[in-house]
């Protein structure tokens, strides 16, 4: 039973250190030579795997390819994906920020608001030493801390 198993399991939604000890228990359970062991483990990591490019990067190693060097390609790939992903909701979470601060300066109708030197493109003298473009400016003032440089 755990060799089928063996020949259908997919990473799915598993991390690959789940999937890798997922895969030494199936192995072990098979009854599978000792001596291929590690080979069993490796194809069975490529073959699983969510992955494409991993995979492709596997199959280009070709007989040159190890256990540990398949899951060290599983482990950067997965790694670079949580990595892109945190910086794509980190950029998300800026521009929403930056959006509803923009919407909140457009709202405040105040004579000293720093808006209204970005549409005259007109800068406060306290502004024109630091070399930032207008454009840099026309949101305003924090409201937290009133500082104007972030």
């Amino acid at each position: 039973m755990a060799a089928w198993e063996l020949h259908q399991i997919k990473q799915d939604n598993l991390s690959i250190e789940e999937f890798v000890a997922k895969l030494r228990v199936l192995v072990k359970e098979a009854n599978y030579p000792a001596d291929h062991y590690n080979r069993f483990l490796r194809d069975f990591l490529v073959f699983g795997q969510k992955s494409d490019t991993v995979r492709k990067d596997c199959f280009k190693e070709g007989n040159e390819l190890t256990f540990n060097k398949a899951l060290s390609l599983a482990k950067a790939e997965e790694s670079a994906n949580k990595q892109f992903h945190t910086m794509n909701m980190q950029s998300d979470i800026h521009a929403l920020s930056k959006a509803t601060r923009f919407n909140k300066g457009q709202s405040q109708n105040t004579s000293t608001s720093f808006q209204s030197y970005a549409n005259t493109g007109a800068r406060p003298k306290q502004m024109q030493s630091t070399g930032r473009p207008s454009s840099f400016y026309k949101f305003g003032a924090c409201k937290y801390c009133g500082d104007n440089m972030h």
